[in-house]
């Protein structure tokens, strides 16, 4: 037997599939002993280090959960060593995120999904909606300002909001959670994203990892994007805190839009972005890129 690395890519059942981000994948041998688990990234993967064998490989059985996502539990995978070429041993799987369908009006978005109490159980409530902009729409003028939605009887909330549109969000019984929150340009989005957005994926151009001399410059263009879909301008610099971890080797300086990185000696170091703002708390409460790895030679 040897180790493999093992891929998991998890998505929903839409057309085209969307990666589903936050869900536990546990692995258990074939006798049903857990081994190890791991949790999928923004873009629904999770790399695994496994124990596989000659074809037809390891038996594992593979359990997933997320809240308010149903899955064919325990799928059975078999771990190849050495893995084969091209393919690998990647694996996917796919949930049921019970997303409504796009509304039939393109100017909305449907805003979907389960909120919790505190013991974990589904938070079946009420959620009062302000709109604030637009004022027209299609020519037509917004009088109605405020509607309520409740949670059916599993705690399922489903609403529709112009896309765009900025709202005060009040939940029910918690006086103090008043939230502006802005609807994305989408069909659907989940609701929890919705009232409680963070930075949830960086990408770079150019894409990471970062090589560069002593004394020699590096303009790098992040694009952020927060977890109810929207593209951050710039570098977010009111929401994120960009830094090297290890300023002998290399420095960052900021502009609106770029990140200059300059090296200083030979070695390694890393960029980092944490959030400014901790008042979220979210698990598990990772930034996808958030760490990008720097090697000045």
């Amino acid at each position: 037997m040897a180790l493999e690395i093992v891929r998991f890519l998890v998505q929903d059942m839409e057309a085209p599939p969307s990666p589903i981000p936050g869900v536990a994948v546990r692995v258990f041998d074939a006798g049903g002993v857990f081994v190890t688990s791991g949790t999928t990234d923004a873009l629904g993967i999770v790399d695994i280090t496994l124990d596989g064998a000659v074809s037809p490989g390891t038996q594992y059985l593979i359990r997933l959960y997320k809240f308010g996502v149903s899955f064919d539990s325990p799928a059975s995978i078999y771990v190849i060593s050495p893995a084969p070429v091209p393919e690998g041993n990647n694996f996917k799987a796919y949930g049921d995120i019970n997303a409504a369908s796009a509304p039939s009006d393109a100017r909305l978005c449907r805003c979907h999904g389960y909120l919790r109490d505190a013991r974990g159980d589904a938070w079946r409530g009420r959620i009062r909606f302000t709109l604030y902009s637009p004022d027209i729409v299609d020519q037509t003028a917004i009088l109605s300002r405020e509607l309520t939605v409740e949670a059916d009887s599993y705690g399922y909330f489903l609403v529709d909001l112009f896309r765009t549109g900025v709202y005060v969000a009040q939940v029910e019984g918690i006086s103090s959670d008043e939230r502006r929150v802005t609807v994305p340009d989408a069909s659907t989005i989940n609701i929890a994203d919705l009232l409680y957005p963070v930075i949830l994926y960086i990408s770079y151009s150019p894409a990471a990892p970062f090589a560069l001399a002593v004394g020699a410059t590096l303009e790098v263009t992040p694009t952020v994007v927060a977890s109810d879909g929207r593209v951050l301008t710039g570098i977010a610099a009111q929401d994120l805190i960009w830094s090297v971890d290890d300023e002998t080797v290399a420095s960052v300086t900021l502009d609106a839009a770029t990140l200059t990185l300059l090296g200083l000696s030979a070695g390694s170091a890393s960029l980092t972005a944490v959030r400014n703002d901790a008042s979220i708390s979210r698990i598990p409460d990772t930034i996808t890129g958030g760490t990008s790895s720097i090697v000045v030679t």
